[in-house]
């Protein structure tokens, strides 16, 4: 699907001020186990890099805040479609992060997402760019929108021309995760959810 294929997460005032946020999140790192005949436990990440759940307390939202997000879902998963993006409030953004370094006949790069986590750097391809929040750099120049094309849905960029030998190539912009809801609506009068409810939101690849 091309990034427009995708409904986005409506944010709300509370999600914005981390003091006063209604979101909190957990890392997960999916495991897949296989036993041996001997008994012995082999275990092997499912993926390379940690993915998030989020959970929004309701509590801290105004009503209409509620009620925007019931009206996202139930429009949005009439459509047949379980995924939709989400703007993390912790991290949703980049600045200036190497992704290549020019040879001078090369123009296809994947931009990449650095952070680090618990100690450890991971590196992964960037998807799910916000449209035209990109600034693209050639040592440390930045460049004309119109001298590349960035696929916003994979994060593949195309130069017109090949960047020269040597010459460091960053990218900073805003990102979004793919992510679907695991938790049940419980819905009353006018769609507005009961007070006490928690949405459960699960990053997918």
């Amino acid at each position: 699907m091309a990034l427009s294929d995708y409904a986005i997460f409506p944010t709300s005032p509370a999600q914005n001020d981390l003091s006063i946020s209604a979101i909190s999140r957990k890392v997960v790192f999916p495991i897949l186990r296989a036993s041996a005949d001997s008994g012995y436990m082999q275990r092997r990440a499912k993926w390379n890099r940690p993915l998030y759940v989020y959970k929004i307390d309701s509590t801290k939202m105004f009503e209409e805040e509620r009620k925007k997000i019931v009206d996202f879902f139930m429009a949005h998963l009439t459509t047949g479609k379980d995924e939709f993006l989400f703007k993390d409030p912790f991290f949703y953004s980049v600045d200036k992060h190497v992704f290549g370094v020019g040879d001078g006949s090369e123009t296809v790069y994947q931009l990449v997402i650095r952070h680090v986590y618990s100690g450890r750097e991971f590196t992964y391809p960037a998807r799910y760019i916000k449209e035209n929040s990109e600034t693209i750099y050639i040592d440390n120049v930045a460049q004309d929108p119109l001298t590349y094309n960035l696929d916003y849905e994979t994060g593949v960029i195309t130069f017109d021309t090949a960047p020269a030998d040597g010459l460091e190539l960053t990218a900073s912009f805003e990102f979004y995760r793919k992510c679907i809801l695991v938790s049940e609506l419980e819905l009353i009068h006018n769609n507005i959810i009961s007070a006490d409810s928690t949405f459960v939101l699960q990053e997918v690849l």
